[in-house]
């Protein structure tokens, strides 16, 4: 006894001289091994279903951090295939649950139904302590409409919760407004009811296409940004086509594809121009201005929604009052004549372009003595027309502002008399400053 003591006193001197023993580190937390088995699939819904959900569900878990995760069909493949149908169905039973849990020395079960009655799912999803056999956590959600995005969705969030306690933002909510009667509403592709409409729908996070779509008005788009916890609304208006050629018209369009007839009016200013003895109206100390009208009708047909072709005719009458021994200078002239026309931008029903005309126009041009005897030149030649324009669409109707600038050759070796003087008209190019009024209305 006493040599045992002695030893014992030994060893225990020894260990203060050689200094304190090491502890052993502390060993590693192990994760706990969760089991997520196949959802039980019950009422309507496709049989296929609980395994996409499981599989959406073990993902989530596995995302939190701590656990290793096994899906039913990796449970299978460890424990062979004589426990797939004891499996089947046993998400719904806690001693089942448990059992097998115990089979593959798990701590936690996880399993869930989802149920389909009419258009409304009921998705519950519970964690279960494998051990105990003791129900940890069971959370549910009851949906409307739900496609395969939003019930995926659900059992994400819903693992979370029963894992963490806390709930899982991984979507938003688009709030639909739709008062157009029958119009058919579309989401990333897939219809989500007609109008009226007022109903809300689930979906991931990120930028989702919505097409509001019906007979006889224009096609209504847009892309909706979600952001995870928020709502974002869609209302749209739609707006009527015109009754005839309606496919042919976006709402308030001023650049549809199709027939259109125009008439437009103006005036015109003639910037250079002269007969020799009556200046034109650029102006002179003894002329007292200009007096013109401009007005022409055209059929065009829309070929794009960029380009269009038309033809024109277009009556002009200008004069400058008075000059040497009361002259006044005339140009009047009738056209014919094509136009190509470009309207490359247009927003909120309004529309910018230009047209270049080209044409064979029929001048008169001379001189008028006292207003009284007329003397004037006639000749055929070309005339071009560049202009620029504006308009405004009301479905089938429009109206339009015109500006631009018009060049009329005229050849050399013309002149006038009125029996006494005689007046040269030289060659030189009449340039027209030109501004109108345009009513355009499609057929």
């Amino acid at each position: 006894m006493r040599s045992a003591t002695t030893a014992l006193v030994g060893l225990l001197v020894a260990t203060t001289a050689g200094g304190t023993l090491a502890a052993e580190p502390a060993p590693r937390a192990k994760p706990l091994r969760v089991v997520v088995l196949d959802f039980a699939v019950q009422g309507e819904a496709a049989k296929d279903l609980g395994r996409t959900l499981a599989e959406a569900a073990a993902h989530q878990v596995s995302a939190i951090g701590g656990y290793q995760v096994l899906t039913q069909a990796e449970a299978i493949t460890q424990l062979g295939v004589e426990h797939l149908r004891q499996m089947t169905g046993c998400s719904e039973d806690r001693s089942c649950m448990a059992e097998i849990a115990g089979a593959l020395d798990a701590d936690r079960t996880m399993g869930g139904t989802v149920t389909q009655i009419g258009d409304g799912f009921h998705v519950a999803v519970s964690l279960i302590d494998a051990r105990k056999a003791l129900t940890i956590r069971g959370v549910r959600e009851t949906l409307r409409n739900a496609g395969a995005e939003e019930l995926l969705d659900a059992a994400r969030r819903l693992a979370h919760q029963a894992v963490t306690g806390k709930p899982l933002e991984t979507s938003g909510t688009i709030d639909f407004d739709v008062a157009e009667p029958e119009a058919r509403v579309l989401l990333d592709g897939v219809e989500v009811g007609r109008g009226p409409l007022r109903r809300s729908r689930r979906v991931g996070e990120g930028t989702h296409k919505v097409i509001v779509t019906k007979e006889g008005f224009a096609t209504w788009q847009t892309g909706v940004r979600v952001v995870p916890g928020q709502t974002s609304l869609v209302a749209p208006e739609l707006v009527a086509l015109p009754p005839q050629g309606g496919e042919r018209l976006q709402a308030n369009a001023v650049r549809g594809s199709g027939p259109y007839l125009e008439v437009r009016g103006g005036m015109d200013l003639l910037t250079r121009y002269k007969v020799q003895g009556a200046i034109g109206c650029t102006g002179t100390t003894q002329g007292s201005g200009c007096t013109s009208g401009d007005g022409s009708a055209r059929f065009g047909w829309r070929l794009s929604p960029a380009w269009a072709v038309e033809g024109l005719v277009r009556y002009m009458d200008i004069k400058q009052k008075g000059g040497p021994n009361n002259a006044s200078t005339l140009l009047t002239g009738r056209q014919a004549g094509l136009a190509v026309a470009w309207s490359p931008w247009e927003s909120s029903g309004f529309a910018l372009g230009t047209a270049l005309e080209l044409g064979a126009s029929q001048t008169a041009s001379g001189v008028a003595f006292d207003a009284v005897q007329e003397v004037k030149v006639i000749r055929v030649g070309p005339f071009a027309h560049l202009e620029l324009r504006l308009d405004k669409g009301w479905g089938w109707f429009q109206l339009g502002l015109r500006a631009g600038l018009m060049a009329l050759p005229t050849p050399a070796g013309v002149t006038a008399t009125n029996g006494v003087t005689t007046y040269a008209i030289p060659a030189q190019t009449a340039v027209l400053g030109t501004l109108g009024l345009a009513a355009r209305a499609w057929f």
